[in-house]
Order: C-alpha cells, then structure tokens, then sequence
C-alpha cells in the first residue's frame, strides 16, 4: 500500500490522483519486500521477480525507455533470482541470489564508462557475495556474505571510508 503525492503515477492505482489513506496497488502480489525513490516504486515478489511503478524518465525502472509514467506494477524484464531491492532518488538496484550485484537509473554505477544513466539493470563490475545493498545517486554500498562491506561512487565527504577525500 501507498499514500500520498501521486504526479508520475507512483502509488500504482493507474491513475494520477492523489491519495491520501492507503490503498492496495494494483495488480502485485505476493510481495517480500518494497522499496520507494522520488517518483518510482519496487516491489520483490517471493518468486523473485521485480516489480516496477512511476516516473519512467531517468531509466529507474529499469525498462530500457524513457516514457513519462508507469501508472501501474511491471515487471523487470530479465530480472529473477533476486533477494534484496534498493531505491533513492532516481536510481535502483537489487541483490540476485548468486551475490551479484544490478544497478540502474541516475547515478554513478560503478562502470568503466562512468555513465550517468544506465536505462535496464546492469551488473555492478567486481562485485560477487553481496547480501543487501544500498544507494544514491552518488555512491553506494553493499553488504558481503563473508560480514565485510564494500563501498564505490564518489567520494565527496570521505562516503568511501577508504581514508581519503576527493579533492575539488
């Protein structure tokens, strides 16, 4: 259920009026877990699935386009096996069983080619065992099965705790 602001049809009723008590979202269930950025919405069902909702421009959803809104839950194309669902700002990711880490959205990703909008999941390079993960749109980080935590993105405010900054 959600509540609230609904202007990139993130509370998934299929239609853009805001609501204000809760509501079922149409269409999804079975669902472990949710995860909500600023104008989209995820769902992981218990089969593993991905389920997407809202603002469809910044490549969130991870559906490879860029029209405006997705009023109602889709699913993920390609996405399965998953266990652990992120969203912040314009961005998400999600944890697959075997440890690997998918990226995708705005943000820093973590690929070679620095991009800043990666518009289907992608694979977060050099990454294996993560359990959960969470992220922004300048750095992320991610919990290890072996009880580590790994961490990447920009590196502003010492977010890497690595013992450096970066210098602008």
């Amino acid at each position: 259920m959600e509540l609230g602001r609904e202007r990139y049809g993130q509370l998934g009723d299929s239609s853009l009026q805001e609501r204000w008590l809760p509501a079922r979202v149409l269409g999804i269930d079975n669902v472990s877990a949710v995860a909500a950025g600023n104008g989209h919405a995820l769902a992981l069902r218990r089969d593993g699935t991905v389920w997407v909702w809202g603002d469809r421009t910044s490549g969130a959803l991870g559906l490879g386009d860029v029209l405006p809104t997705q009023t109602v839950p889709v699913q993920v194309p390609g996405l399965s096996g998953i266990t652990a669902i992120n969203a912040l700002g314009a961005s998400s990711s999600a944890v697959r069983s075997d440890g690997t880490v998918l990226t995708w959205g705005v943000g820093f990703h973590g690929d070679s080619a620095g991009q800043l909008v990666v518009w289907s999941p992608a694979p977060m390079p050099g990454l294996t065992g993560a359990v959960s993960v969470e992220s922004n749109a300048l750095f992320g980080l991610a919990a290890l099965s072996n009880g580590a935590a790994v961490s990447w993105g920009s590196n502003v405010s010492g977010e890497l705790a690595d013992g450096t900054l970066l210098h602008i």
